[in-house]
């Protein structure tokens, strides 16, 4: 059995925070791996295939023409700024692999804080010399460490490619920070409910709010809502402006999102009880309806 804390620590809400971070990571060292190389592997492999699909200038131009003036593709992809490499990857996967970063960052929390606690895990760990607030910050750590570890290797694979080594960092530090601010916002919904599935329900809705919100502001034309953009974290992506005019201080949009959720899930947790959510439970009806009572429609 793994000690989780050496006596004389008992008095810091923080005590075994390393301890179960280490047995976090030991439990998601597949999955997180997985993702992290999906992840980088989909952007480097992305802009590795422009290049070669696109190499001329004009060839470039000319996809910036067409995403330009598809409503559509703007509201898969997002706006396009320049016709350079470094801009069309960033169209064509930046939103994508901020919410990819978003969804590892979502289970990673909900996993080991409200999962674990409904199941019963995070009573029995807490039984031990465990701060109250320790679960919490090493799911926290946890998944920080994953979506970090995706811009740490961008930063380094994607001037690989021949991309700017500028360009690259704020394309990696911009998808990164898009899994910090989820991060955050996961710990919240894992606060509110009782249930696992429906503090990932919360989290994932948040989640697709903010890939519709960028839609809808970069499909917009000059007349409507753009503004939209700029309400989503999937979005700060491409208004970092990666490779064109960068600009680096949109980055503190996503931190700001993240450090703000993360203070208010540990306010939330201090106001809750053990295993129970913020939210009130909803069991459902107490009997079935007509169409469950016969054999039929039971099959």
């Amino acid at each position: 059995m793994t000690v989780l804390a050496r006596p004389g620590r008992a008095g810091t809400g923080l005590t075994g925070t390393g301890e179960l971070a280490r047995l976090a990571v030991r439990r998601d060292r597949t999955g997180l791996a997985a993702a992290v190389y999906v992840i980088t592997a989909g952007v480097a492999g992305t802009a590795w295939a422009l290049k070669r699909l696109y190499p001329t200038p004009a060839g470039r131009a000319a996809l910036a023409a067409t995403a330009g003036s598809n409503p559509a593709l703007r509201f898969l992809y997002g706006r396009l700024d320049g016709t350079s490499l470094g801009s069309i990857t960033t169209w064509r996967y930046g939103a994508w692999a901020g919410l990819f970063a978003a969804l590892v960052a979502i289970f990673v929390v909900i996993r080991h804080t409200r999962s674990d606690e409904e199941a019963g895990r995070l009573e029995l760990v807490g039984s031990a010399v465990v701060g109250r607030q320790a679960a919490l910050v090493a799911a926290l750590a946890t998944a920080a460490a994953g979506v970090l570890a995706v811009s740490v290797l961008l930063c380094a694979v994607l001037p690989l490619t021949g991309l700017p080594a500028a360009g690259s960092a704020l394309l990696g530090l911009g998808i990164g920070c898009c899994g910090l601010a989820f991060t955050g916002i996961a710990a919240v919904a894992a606060q509110l409910t009782s249930a696992a599935r429906a503090a990932r329900g919360i989290a994932i809705g948040a989640l697709g709010a903010a890939f519709v919100l960028r839609g809808v502001g970069d499909s917009a034309g000059a007349a409507g809502p753009s503004w939209l953009s700029w309400a989503s974290p999937l979005a700060w992506i491409q208004l970092a402006r990666p490779f064109a005019a960068e600009r680096w201080w949109v980055l503190a949009l996503p931190l700001a999102v993240g450090a703000a959720g993360t203070g208010l899930a540990f306010a939330l947790a201090a106001r809750r009880d053990q295993g129970a959510g913020l939210l009130p439970d909803r069991p459902g009806r107490a009997t079935a309806s007509a169409v469950l009572r016969g054999p039929f429609g039971l099959a």
